[in-house]
C-alpha cells in the first residue's frame, strides 16, 4: 500500500469470498465486516472502497449469454468450425487457465470461455466508470463552494480548503495512472491473472485495471496496523491482539464505502446468485437461466442437486426435459432432451474453482405409447 501515499486516489475491492473468509474470521456480520474494513483502509489513504457484487453480476450474464450462443450454434449447426461451439470450458481459477494454455493440447482452447473474468470486470469499470463519477464529483463540490447560491455551504468548505487546497482553481482531472486500484482476493493465482498483458485500460498502453492483488490474510494484517496500537504487552505498534473487531465501522452514508457510481450501499449486501455460490455461481447461474432460455423451463429454486460420479472431485448435475404433442394418436413421440452439465471442484483453505463442461443434447426415442412426462 506504499503506491497509495503518490497516487491521487486510490480504491479497494474486496471479493465476496474475501469478505466471507474476514467475516468468519472475525465472526461478525459481512457487512459490518465490510464497514469496519472500510475505515481501517481510510486510515491507511483509502479514498473508495467497493463490494465487487456487481461485477460478478457482469460475469454470470456475460457467461449465460456465451453458452446460450455456443448451445445453438451447436444445435443448429450454424458454425463449421469446433470454435463457438460446445462443449464449454470455465473456470474461476486463474491457475486452471494457464495450465490449461501451456498444458493441455490446443484443441481443447478454442472451447475455453471468452469472458472477462470478475476481476477485470471490476477493474475495467473503477478506471472508467467510478474515475468519470469521482471527477464529477469534485467538479461539483468546486462549483458548489463558488457560487453563490450556495453561500454558507461554499463558506465551510473554503474554510475547510484552508487547511487541505485551495479551491480558487477548478480541480485537474484524474487521469487512469493516477489512480491505484488494489482487489482483494482468496487465492494467490489472483496475482498472475492481473499481471497478464491483455487486461489494460483501453486507449491506455501500460496502464493495468488492476495494479495489486492482496489475500485476505494480507488484507487482516493491513487492518491490524490500522487499529488503535497494541496493548502494550509485545511492544510492537501492532500485533495479533489488535484485531479488526476493534476498529469502528464507517457509517453506510460515508464516502469511503461506496459502489462503482459513488452512490451509497443498501443495508444488505448483494449477492449473484441465492445457493451454490461457489467458483462465481457459474454453474448455478448458467444452467438456470439456460434451462429458462432455452426451454422455457423453471429449475426449482432449490440448490442443484450435484450427485458425485467417479471420485469426490467430479459431480454432475443432469437436466431431463420430456415433451409430447398432440402428434401422440399417430404414434409420433417428440425425444427426451438429456441435459449434462460436469464440473470440476478442487478444494482448498481459501479457494474453490471449478470447471464446467456441457455436452450435446443426446436424443433418445421413446418407446411406442409411452407415458411422456413433465419436467425432472
Amino acid at each position: 500500500m506504499k503506491r497509495s501515499q503518490a497516487a491521487r486516489l486510490t480504491v479497494v475491492s474486496i471479493s465476496p469470498e474475501a469478505r466471507t473468509s474476514l467475516a468468519a474470521y472475525t465472526k461478525e456480520d459481512p457487512l459490518l465486516t465490510m464497514r469496519k474494513a472500510a475505515e481501517g483502509l481510510r486510515r491507511l489513504g483509502v479514498e473508495y472502497v467497493l463490494d465487487t457484487s456487481a461485477a460478478e453480476s457482469v460475469a454470470l450474464l456475460e457467461g449465460k449469454a456465451e453458452f446460450i450462443q455456443r448451445y445453438k450454434a451447436s444445435y443448429g449447426g450454424s458454425s463449421s468450425s469446433s470454435k463457438g461451439r460446445l462443449p464449454l470450458l470455465t473456470s474461476h481459477c486463474p491457475g486452471w487457465t494457464v495450465y490449461a494454455e501451456k498444458v493441455v493440447d490446443p484443441v481443447i482452447l478454442p472451447q475455453l470461455c471468452q469472458l472477462r473474468p470478475p476481476q477485470h470486470v471490476q477493474g475495467r469499470l473503477v478506471k472508467t466508470c467510478l474515475l468519470e463519477a469521482h471527477n464529477r464529483r469534485q467538479l461539483h463540490r468546486w462549483w458548489r463552494a463558488r457560487s453563490p447560491l450556495f453561500a454558507m455551504e461554499g463558506k465551510a468548505l473554503l474554510c475547510q480548503a484552508q487547511t487541505t487546497k485551495a479551491l480558487s482553481d477548478p480541480p485537474t482531472p484524474v487521469t487512469a495512472e493516477e489512480v491505484y486500484h488494489v482487489f482483494v482476493q482468496p487465492c494467490y493465482d489472483r496475482k498472475i491473472e492481473a499481471a497478464r498483458p491483455h487486461f489494460e485500460v483501453p486507449d491506455a498502453s501500460g496502464i493495468k485495471e488492476v495494479d495489486t492483488v492482496l489475500t485476505a490474510t494480507e488484507l487482516l494484517d493491513l487492518l491490524r496496523e490500522a487499529g488503535e496500537g497494541c496493548c502494550g504487552g509485545c511492544g510492537k505498534s501492532a500485533c495479533e491482539k489488535t484485531e479488526p473487531q476493534k476498529l469502528p465501522p464507517v457509517s453506510i452514508q460515508s464516502e469511503v464505502f461506496t459502489d462503482l457510481f459513488l452512490g451509497h450501499p443498501q443495508d444488505t449486501l448483494s449477492r449473484a446468485v441465492r445457493g451454490n455460490a461457489g467458483s462465481g455461481g457459474f454453474l448455478e447461474h448458467i444452467f438456470r437461466e439456460a434451462a429458462q432460455e432455452l426451454f422455457a423451463m423453471e429449475v426449482s429454486s432449490s440448490p442443484l442437486v450435484l450427485q458425485t460420479k467417479q471420485n469426490e472431485d467430479l459431480r454432475e448435475t443432469l437436466f431431463q426435459w420430456t415433451r409430447a404433442d398432440s402428434l401422440r394418436s399417430v404414434g409420433w413421440h417428440s425425444p427426451t432432451v438429456e441435459w449434462n452439465k460436469r464440473f470440476l471442484q478442487r478444494r482448498g483453505p481459501l479457494c474453490r474453482d471449478h470447471g464446467l463442461s456441457w455436452r450435446l443434447p443426446q436424443w433418445r426415442w421413446p418407446n411406442p405409447g409411452r407415458q411422456v412426462g413433465g419436467a425432472t
